[in-house]
């Protein structure tokens, strides 16, 4: 698509049914003619004699440069069918797995065209579950790269230079390689996989990088690639790995996949990067599709040690999960930004890419960037973003903020006068840019030059909570109105709105304001309410209203009102102008609508700690300067976290009580939300702190005297004293004082710690619990467990009635004995 029509916003996205013809065409070609079946974890290289093929000799076989003639009669019959392209190459190792192959080099490329499929191994099986979900694939064959040299690949797809290959990886774990997991070349298709990961999908197990596309042989970008899918355990986990998750070149899919957490999709398991663009800071790549709007496309990109995704230019990315878990309502964050363009300069600002799709107006195309340590989106200019939940969960409900901005908005560098749009008032083009650490909307990116010159569209988003502005233009906090704006700044410093009055009238609320600019031009202007003041004075945009043209005159002032049919009595009114360029400015000062008495707002927490997970009660004590006593709901909150309402009793009291709050100490507020009579104020400070449980440790022991050297079972049971909240984590165990040893609590909170190393006569046993995130320690009664010595023999044994034959099981202590 030319940049002008992306600027303007066309209707599509250039070149997308383009590729899907080819690919169409591409796949016609696929004639399955030849399997040639591993039968060995072995690394023999050649016509070793033997009756077994290995994953090496496999490859070969497929290339055409180990003959089949020359294997035994044995090996020959684990090839069936005519050589061809593209040949599969299953698994069918004999014993129980799982199992692990080890090549001592790098394994030879596979330069025919091959589809690799570890779920052909008897045992494996595809991930079951459905979109949103943790992936429950068993996978049997681990290809692990720790004795193959430095640089190596897991599977090298690359072709030495034919231009497209086609060929398919399925079903495999590829950790433990100095160089790629997977290096790709052109049409590959990577389906199921654990990139980075052992087979479980639960333990890092890093390659330099898991996914590199190469441009080196060939002299031009990889393309049309698909990573992942939306067909039943088609997504991979792409984890763990050193530098970035997954390199991209261009018009690739990625869809369905978990990058930078574990199998669960909830733990971080951290790639470098999560995803990045081929070509570093030279900008190469783009034109990639990450995610989808059908059923679990949207991949998970979350976790990372860095940014989430860094993006090449005119990519599309929809319905992913950018920063949260699987459900979009919790971490784990990237420990960058969570969208970012494909480099930065020097001076850690991004570099220009751009013309990007981030989000859309159909069902299932906005994405949850939330979370993040850094930005939540680090935007390139001429760049489209619809849709998004940006600081909040998957429905905007609830708090989830990024570190940094909402968005970042970068220079336009290349691309002179071009403007990102940020929302809009087409139905589903709104974003919620929400409860970030930074602004809404910062548009201060810099160019090569160190000058403010970022430029973006802002309309109709729902824009609140942020702890800076809702649009901050230069970052650097509430820019003063200059009528003549600025030729060079970051949206050329546009003037904001100047709201005089907001008079609700009835069923509607009448909103007069001017607007000082530019002579003899026309200005959008849109309107929006807020629950609440912003600290600044200067409104963010909770809710969009409105929106009227006002047009300047000879001395450039506009007056003008917008009428909107809702009765805002005590909502709090902002607006934003926005000139023909596209240029939006900050939001304007706040006006509370309607006149109103003052109210003040008490707040009176508890005395004393709590317990965690126990009742606290507050109770907010709100007055009115009319001595009238005000009514209506009050909100609770703590640390900016939202935790409910309660209503006014007709003394102006709100009791609320909660046990929601976290352990540690905290600090609550609330906010009285008016009335008609009375206007919103926020209460004191109220410190609380919130103590751990105190679970009830019990230890049971044997029963019966032991004997020297035999081994006696001991059970701590560790209890819950609220609710069912069963505690985790680890007991020791002691005699008199000296450790014995430890172990873990079970998910009914029960440790079994088996031991040989009590001494002959009365031992005095305790078990102490170690306490997790929720529960304190906790110690256990005493436990007498009296030991013969060997010398009674079985007779001693049978007279105190015990069966001298161990549990069943490993010893605990069997290790540290041998250590001693």
């Amino acid at each position: 698509m030319a940049n002008g029509e992306r600027c303007g916003f066309g209707a599509g996205r250039s070149g997308r049914g383009r590729r899907g013809r080819l690919l169409a065409e591409l796949l016609e070609t696929r004639h399955l003619l030849s399997t040639i079946t591993v039968t060995s974890a072995g690394d023999a290289d050649g016509a070793d004699g033997s009756n077994t093929l290995s994953l090496r000799q496999a490859i070969e076989v497929s290339n055409g440069t180990l003959a089949v003639s020359t294997l035994t009669p044995a090996q020959q019959g684990l090839v069936v069918g005519a050589l061809s392209n593209p040949n599969t190459i299953d698994f069918n190792i004999p014993g129980t797995g799982p199992f692990i192959i080890e090549p001592a080099s790098a394994l030879p490329a596979i330069i025919a065209p091959a589809v690799v499929d570890g779920y052909s191994q008897p045992g494996a099986r595809p991930d079951t579950n459905g979109p949103r979900q943790g992936d429950n694939a068993a996978l049997e064959i681990e290809l692990n790269g720790t004795l193959a040299g430095p640089g190596a690949s897991g599977l090298d797809l690359t072709t030495g230079g034919i231009l497209r290959l086609n060929s398919t990886v399925r079903g495999l774990a590829i950790g433990g390689f100095s160089g790629a997991g997977l290096s790709i070349g052109v049409g590959d298709v990577v389906e199921g996989n654990f990139i980075g990961t052992d087979i479980t999908g639960t333990k890092a197990l890093p390659n330099a990088i898991g996914i590199n596309p190469t441009t080196s042989n060939y002299g031009t970008k990889a393309i049309y690639d698909t990573i992942g899918g939306t067909a039943a355990g088609a997504g991979n986990i792409i984890s763990g790995n050193a530098g970035d998750g997954l390199i991209l070149g261009s018009d690739s899919l990625v869809e369905s996949n978990f990058i930078g957490t574990d199998a669960t999709g909830a733990r971080p398991l951290p790639n470098g990067r999560g995803i990045a663009p081929t070509g570093g800071t030279s900008g190469l790549g783009g034109n990639d599709t990450i995610g989808g709007t059908a059923a679990g496309a949207g991949n998970v990109i979350s976790g990372n040690a860095g940014d989430g995704l860094a993006l090449g230019p005119a990519s599309l990315v929809e319905g992913n999960f950018i920063g949260t878990d699987v459900t979009g309502t919790r971490p784990p964050p990237n420990g960058g930004d969570g969208i970012r363009v494909s480099g930065t300069f020097a001076d850690g600002y991004s570099e220009v890419s751009g013309n990007d799709t981030i989000g859309g107006t159909a069902a299932g195309a906005g994405n949850v960037i939330s979370g993040n340590a850094g930005d939540g989106l680090a935007l390139g200019p001429a760049s489209l973003v619809e849709g998004n939940f940006i600081g909040t969960d998957l429905v905007g409900a609830h708090s989830l903020p990024n570190g940094g901005d909402g968005i970042d908005v970068v220079p336009p560098g290349d691309l002179p006068g071009a403007i990102d749009m940020i929302g809009g008032t087409a139905a589903g083009a709104a974003n919620v840019i929400a409860f970030n650490g930074g602004s809404g909307v910062n548009v201060a990116g810099r160019n090569l030059s160190n000058s403010l010159t970022g430029h973006a569209t802002v309309s109709a988003n729902a824009i609140f909570a942020n702890k800076a502005l809702g649009i901050d233009l230069g970052g650097d906090g509430v820019t003063p109105n200059n009528p003549a704006g600025s030729p060079t700044g970051p949206n050329l410093l546009q003037p904001y709105p100047v709201i005089t009055s907001a008079i609700p009238n009835g069923l509607a609320t009448s909103i007069s304001a001017t607007l000082d600019a530019t002579p003899f031009t026309s200005y959008t202007v849109e309107f929006f309410f807020n629950s609440a003041p912003d600290p600044s004075g200067y409104g963010q945009g909770q809710a969009y209203l409105g929106t009227t043209v006002a047009t300047t005159d000879v001395t450039g002032h506009a007056a003008f009102t917008l009428t909107v049919p809702s009765n805002l009595l005590g909502d709090v009114i902002s607006a934003t102008a926005t000139d023909p360029k596209g240029n939006t400015s900050e939001f304007a000062r706040d006006v509370t609508a309607g006149p109103m008495v003052p109210s003040t707002t008490t707040l009176i927490g508890p005395s004393a700690a709590a317990v965690f997970g126990h009742a606290v009660t507050f109770a907010a004590v709100v007055a009115s300067t009319s001595g009238v006593v005000p009514t209506g709901m009050v909100a609770f909150g703590a640390g900016g976290v939202y935790l409910g309402e309660a209503p006014l009793n007709s003394a102006g009291v709100a009791v609320f009580i909660t046990n929601r709050l976290p352990l540690g100490s905290d600090v609550v507020e609330a906010l009285y939300l008016g009335d008609p009579a009375s206007s919103i104020s926020l209460s004191n400070f109220v410190s609380v702190t919130i103590q751990p449980i105190s679970p009830l440790t019990s230890l049971i022991g044997p029963t019966s005297p032991g004997v020297l050297g035999r081994a006696l079972t001991f059970a701590a049971i560790v209890s819950p004293t609220v609710g069912d909240n069963t505690p985790t984590g680890t007991v020791f165990f002691s005699e008199g004082g000296t450790s014995l040893g430890e172990a873990p609590l079970d998910s009914a909170g029960v440790a079994v710690f088996i031991t040989d190393r009590l001494p002959v006569g009365p031992n005095v046993v305790a078990a102490g619990y170690l306490g997790d995130p929720r529960n304190a320690t906790s110690l256990s009664n005493y436990v007498l467990a009296r030991v013969l010595p060997t010398a009674h023999g079985k007779s001693a044994a049978r007279a105190s009635g015990i069966t001298p034959t161990h549990p069943p099981g490993p010893r605990v202590a069997s290790r540290a004995r041998k250590a001693t």
